[in-house]
């Protein structure tokens, strides 16, 4: 017999109601209008991620521990946003410098237009697939479309300058520019400890 599952009965309450809710589970509050604010602009269920350590363990009536205040929880929201800012922008240098690096290499051992040689790709990868999301994501087929295409001055290629190019012959492409998975997927010739990126052969440390 299937299990009966249970109707959602929650209704929505607004800043005010939850700040009654969060009083009666022991929430002190030193700013009421303040914390009235953060709830309407961050949202009650965005900052519940955030309750939890300051809650008695195994409580079903989620009860706040002793001298848990309002700042507390908002105080450990704002650390967790400061810290994934820290962390996104130090991933987002290693992402560039690897995917720049990778572009680099494989432009210089194999021309500007490695990416378009299959033969430099494991065999499972999509290769045409690779192309395919090149084009639509560049804009290279797509007059008036914002290109990622670069000419020698590192300067976005006008319309007119794509349309000089063969249409089976994509221009050279500052890939670094891509999505890091596009590019590091088809290198990977299987997965490896983190200090390297094999490259058909050839180990591309990072």
């Amino acid at each position: 017999m299937p299990e009966q599952k249970k109707a959602f009965e929650k209704s929505s309450l607004t800043p005010d109601q939850h700040i009654g809710l969060l009083k009666k589970r022991g929430l002190t509050f030193q700013d009421q209008d303040r914390a009235r604010h953060y709830l309407q602009f961050i949202g009650y269920y965005r900052l519940s991620g955030y309750f939890l350590p300051f809650q008695v363990p195994g409580d079903s009536q989620h009860t706040f521990l002793p001298t848990t205040t309002f700042d507390h929880i908002f105080q450990t929201y704002i650390f967790d946003r400061k810290l994934r800012l820290l962390v996104m922008d130090g991933v987002e240098r290693i992402e560039v410098a690897v995917r720049t690096t990778i572009s680099e290499i494989m432009s210089q051992q194999h021309g500007p237009h490695w990416f378009m040689d299959k033969a430099l790709f494991i065999d499972r990868f999509d290769h045409k697939g690779l192309l395919v999301k090149i084009r639509n994501e560049s804009g290279f087929d797509r007059p008036g479309k914002r290109s990622l295409f670069c000419n020698n001055d590192g300067l976005p290629m006008k319309d007119t300058d794509r349309r000089s190019f063969s249409p089976d012959f994509l221009t050279p492409l500052k890939i670094s520019s891509e999505g890091f998975g596009m590019l590091t997927q088809p290198c990977a010739s299987e997965p490896i400890p983190g200090e390297a990126v094999s490259i058909r052969g050839q180990a591309l440390l990072i």
